[in-house]
C-alpha cells in the first residue's frame, strides 16, 4: 500500500503482478498470516534494464506491452542486495537478441530533448519557453497488421508459410483482380518463344494444377530439362510447367501486389528429415489450407522484421497452431504389426497420378 488520495481510493503496489492501481478501500482486507509477505515470496520482482540511458519517448510503453508473455532468459549485469537496483539484460530464447539493444536502439535517437532544470528556469526568465514535441516512433510497414484474420495457401516449412489477408476487402480485390485476368486473356494469348524465356521473368501460366480454369501470375525461378520450375506470386506454390503453357504477362497485370505474404513461425526450428516435411505439410492442408480455416496472426509491428517471428491462432479458441504441431513432431513413430505374415509386406506404388495435360508436378 503506497498512499491515499482525496478521491477516496488507495494506491497500492500489486507486488504479485508488478503494477501500481488506486483500490477502493472496501475492497482491500486485512492479508491473513500464513500468507504474509515473509512466508510466501512475491510472484514478481522489479529490476532495472542494464545499459540504457534515460528515455523520455512516451511510445516506449506501447512497445513493452507487446513484450509481455514471452519467455526470455535473464542475465545479470550489476547485483545488489535490493532488487530494483539489480542490473539485468534479457534476450530472447532462441535467438539471443539482447532487449535492451533493441530498446536503446529504437528509441535513443527518437527521444525529445527537455532541457535540465536550471536551463528551463533561465528560458523562463527569458520568457521563452522550449516547444516541446512529443517523439513519434514510426512503425516499419507491413503488408497485413497484427490481429488480421488470413488464410494460409502453402507450407514449405517453418520458415516458409505463404498467409493472405482474410479480411473482406482484401479477398475482393483478389477476385476482382481474378476477373481482370480472366477477361484480359479471353483474347490475349500471346505465347513466349522458348528461346526468349529465362530465370526471373514474371509469366502468366494457363491451365495450372493450382486452379485448371484460371490464369496465375508467376515467377521463373529455374530450368530443368526443357520444363520451368514457376513460383505462383499470389499462391506461393512452385510448379513445373511445360513452355506450351506460359503465355505473356502485360504490364498492367503485372503492376499489382502480390496477393500472398511469406511468414515464419515463432520459436519453431526449419524440418530437416523429408518425413518431418510431409507430416506438417499433410497437417497444414488437412487442417487449414483445404477448409480455407481463418487464423489471426501475431507479430511485433515495430520490429522491421516482425513476419519473420510471428504466431499464428485459431480465430475461435486463440490457440497457438505451434502447439499441435509440437505434439505431432514428439509423437511416436506408428509401429503396426501384422500376425500370420512374415514377408515384407511394403510394395512399390504400381499407380502414378494422372494429370490433364500438359502433365506436371507441383513441387
Amino acid at each position: 500500500m503506497l498512499n491515499s488520495d482525496d478521491t477516496n481510493r488507495v494506491k497500492c503496489s500489486l507486488i504479485d503482478i508488478g503494477q501500481i492501481d488506486k483500490i477502493p478501500p472496501q475492497n482491500i482486507f486485512l492479508l491473513p498470516n500464513y500468507v504474509s509477505l515473509n512466508k510466501v515470496p512475491n510472484m514478481v520482482r522489479r529490476v532495472t534494464l542494464a545499459g540504457l540511458n534515460k528515455i523520455l519517448n512516451t511510445k516506449i510503453t506501447s512497445y513493452l506491452s507487446l513484450l509481455k508473455g514471452k519467455t526470455y532468459t535473464m542475465e545479470y549485469k550489476k547485483k545488489s542486495d535490493q532488487w530494483h537496483k539489480q542490473e539485468v539484460i534479457l534476450k530472447e530464447l532462441q535467438s539471443n537478441l539482447s532487449i535492451n539493444d533493441e530498446i536503446q536502439k529504437l528509441f535513443s535517437n527518437d527521444a525529445s530533448f527537455v532541457p535540465p532544470i536550471s536551463q528551463q528556469r533561465r528560458l523562463e526568465r527569458k520568457i521563452i519557453m522550449p516547444e516541446t514535441k512529443e517523439s513519434i516512433l514510426e512503425k516499419p510497414s507491413h503488408p497485413i497488421k497484427s490481429g488480421s484474420s488470413v488464410f494460409i495457401t502453402n507450407f514449405e516449412n517453418f520458415n516458409s508459410i505463404f498467409i493472405r489477408d482474410a479480411s473482406y476487402e482484401f479477398i475482393e480485390n483478389f477476385n476482382t483482380f481474378n476477373k481482370d485476368m480472366l477477361k484480359y486473356y479471353r483474347t490475349a494469348t500471346n505465347k513466349i518463344p522458348k528461346e526468349n524465356l529465362k530465370v526471373g521473368d514474371k509469366v502468366c501460366v494457363e491451365n495450372s494444377l493450382l486452379n485448371l480454369v484460371m490464369y496465375s501470375r508467376a515467377l521463373i525461378i529455374d530450368i530443368i530439362d526443357n520444363e520451368y520450375n514457376v513460383f505462383y506470386l499470389d499462391y506461393g506454390n512452385t510448379e513445373l510447367v511445360n513452355v506450351e503453357d506460359i503465355i505473356d504477362l502485360p504490364k498492367e497485370l503485372e503492376k499489382f501486389q502480390d496477393f500472398v505474404i511469406k511468414v515464419q513461425l515463432q520459436n519453431m526450428p526449419p524440418l530437416n528429415t523429408k518425413n518431418d516435411i510431409q507430416v506438417i505439410k499433410n497437417h497444414f492442408k488437412k487442417k487449414f489450407i483445404t477448409p480455407n480455416a481463418k487464423l489471426s496472426i501475431e507479430f511485433n509491428e515495430f520490429n522491421p522484421k516482425g513476419l519473420d517471428d510471428v504466431v499464428l491462432r485459431t480465430e475461435y479458441y486463440k490457440k497457438d497452431i505451434v502447439e499441435d504441431i509440437r505434439d505431432l513432431l514428439n509423437a511416436p513413430p506408428l509401429s503396426i504389426k501384422i500376425t500370420g505374415q512374415n514377408k515384407n509386406t511394403e510394395q512399390p506404388n504400381s499407380s502414378h497420378g494422372i494429370f490433364p495435360y500438359p502433365a506436371r508436378r507441383l513441387l
